[in-house]
């Protein structure tokens, strides 16, 4: 940690803002590209770096028998869960999941597809072309994130693809030691209870949203984080049936499309009344209005 002198820390709240120029026309476009150039080119460098290096570790993982990389596998999930996956470790537990993919589905995962999945392990938005394979990309970074034991969630756009990528990319999840699961429109209650408690899970936004919407009708008034969770962890308590167990880390396919297309859209979702406890409340409101007399109280 940095000491910072009692002066040093005046002089920082001392200092007063600039206020820069509003750039127009030409202006703000050339500052914009100049912008973008900046923080494009390192961020790609140290993207294509990390790939190299995991590339480098590739006939050692590959060399590597069944027992054994199991073991490395489970090493790497002790490390996630304590949150020591970092540096060469993550570099290592990438190739890991990239041989996992080769052992799975025969399918290697290019450097493109490397810098995409280390993009999104630190929070980039990846723009990736057609045919570069984002389905297996996204594959890569969730298994990442899903050693942590905490649930991961990867958005599509239409059930179809949610059950197909699911199913494709199920090999390559449990020989990582993960269970994946998906959700769509036809999928029942218990159905998504069960799916929604695997570690990765493939669903469309609509219907991650409503299921979120649901759990709050369930949970009642009680809308804080601390009433929810001694609600959920008290034995005395009654406790509501939740669909999603939490949002953790979550990869948004076509993010342009969901995030700022359909986001515009809201969604409502409401619950049946309770007539029987409001019938008391009408009953009382038609006995006072039959009381009221007209050009009188009205």
């Amino acid at each position: 940690m940095t000491d910072i002198s009692s002066n040093e820390l005046w002089n920082i709240f001392d200092a007063r803002r600039v206020k820069q120029p509003e750039l127009r026309g030409l202006d703000l476009m050339v500052n914009g590209f100049v912008g973008w150039f900046k923080n494009r080119k390192p961020v790609l460098a140290k993207l294509k770096a990390a790939a190299d290096r995991v590339e480098a570790l590739e006939p050692e993982i590959h060399a590597l028998g069944a027992t054994r990389f199991r073991e490395e596998i489970e090493s790497m999930r002790v490390l996630a869960r304590v949150g020591r996956l970092k540096e060469a470790a993550l570099d290592r537990g990438l190739a890991l999941v990239r041989e996992a993919a080769w052992r799975a589905i025969q399918k290697r995962p290019f450097p493109v597809q490397l810098m995409g999945a280390m993009a999104m392990q630190q929070g980039l938005v990846a723009e990736m072309a057609t045919g570069e394979g984002k389905t297996l990309t996204a594959s890569l970074a969730a298994s990442l994130w899903a050693w942590a034991g905490r649930p991961v969630h990867i958005i599509t756009v239409n059930d179809y693809l949610v059950q197909r990528d699911a199913e494709l990319m199920g090999p390559v999840y449990r020989m990582c030691g993960l269970e994946v699961g998906f959700v769509t429109h036809e999928s029942q209650s218990h159905e998504r209870q069960e799916h929604y408690r695997r570690n990765v899970v493939y669903v469309t936004s609509k219907e991650l949203v409503a299921d979120f919407l649901r759990d709050q009708i369930a949970l009642g008034p009680q809308r804080s984080s601390t009433q929810t969770a001694v609600t959920l962890m008290s034995s005395n308590l009654p406790r509501p049936a939740m669909m999603v167990p939490g949002l953790f880390k979550v990869i948004v396919d076509e993010a342009d499309s969901l995030l700022v297309d359909e986001a515009v859209t809201p969604l409502i979702i409401s619950n049946s009344p309770d007539d029987e406890a409001n019938a008391k409340h009408y009953r009382a409101a038609h006995a006072l209005a039959d009381k009221l007399i007209a050009n009188e109280d009205f």
